[in-house]
């Protein structure tokens, strides 16, 4: 087993946790949300690689967006 690799998806999680739930209090926006783990090192890699780039592409780390992307932003 890579420590290292779960160390990261651990550390992964509880930002992403804190994220929804920040987005859920109206703190941040989803699109602020989405840039955090995208201008975060190494933690939107993924993310990015598969497509999913935020409210503009039409999903993110919170999932697919409605087509009215506008209320998001």
């Amino acid at each position: 087993m890579d420590v290292r690799r779960t160390e990261g998806e651990a550390l992964a999680t509880v930002i992403c946790r804190e994220l929804y739930y920040m987005v859920e209090q109206g703190w941040v926006s989803p699109q602020d949300a989405e840039n955090v783990l995208k201008y975060t090192n190494g933690l939107g890699e993924k993310l990015i690689a598969e497509g999913k780039t935020g409210v503009r592409a039409g999903e993110g780390m919170l999932g697919k967006y409605p087509a009215d992307v506008d209320t998001y932003i």
